[in-house]
């Protein structure tokens, strides 16, 4: 009787926190998007584009506490660079203003020569890629997860992708190839 008493018992420490958790998510999704596409966004071509960060400074929700001050460089198109220092030193904050998922606070982030700010918000998500630290795969096939993004993608783009990430070898050598069963963090027991 022990252990069945035990799990009611936290039955309702379980049911607390998860609601709390809820109202959390819910407030989230009823807050206002702040950064939001211009009528007139533009779409220029970005492939092979160079990026510039002039002068830009970022503190979040607009806190005078800058994260980020007086920050210029340039990547030329077609390089590649890395960002690198120690945790909590703005590496992934550099990164994501440029999708704008945070505007800048001074300054100007460009890419072909254009301020994302002026970039049509869903074309310039479109055609930014992102590659965290940490991978995160859903139970399915590797299939199923490189089309989470991209429903309708073909195979022939999701291989084209796969061999631009060198990962295509690595997959076809998988047991089913883009069908094999992966489950969370990339484990499957």
């Amino acid at each position: 009787l022990y252990r069945p008493v035990e799990s009611l018992m936290n039955l309702s420490v379980s049911f607390t926190r998860s609601l709390a958790m809820f109202t959390r998510i819910f407030d989230y999704l009823d807050r206002k998007a702040t950064i939001v596409s211009p009528e007139d966004g533009k779409t220029p071509d970005v492939e092979q584009a160079t990026i510039e960060y002039e002068h830009v400074a970022f503190g979040y929700d607009g806190n005078d506490d800058m994260v980020l001050t007086d920050v210029t460089f340039t990547v030329p198109g077609g390089t590649m660079y890395a960002i690198v220092g120690p945790s909590g030193s703005g590496k992934s904050t550099v990164v994501n203003l440029i999708p704008r998922l945070y505007d800048v606070a001074r300054g100007s982030v460009r890419v072909a020569g254009v301020d994302v700010r002026d970039f049509d918000l869903v074309y310039l998500r479109e055609s930014v890629g992102v590659v965290t630290q940490e991978a995160y795969l859903f139970n399915g096939t590797i299939l199923d997860n490189l089309r989470y993004a991209k429903p309708e993608a073909t195979m022939d783009e999701i291989e084209r992708a796969c061999r631009i990430a060198n990962i295509h070898e690595f997959i076809q050598a998988q047991p089913n190839g883009y069908q094999t069963e992966v489950g969370n963090r990339g484990l499957n027991d």
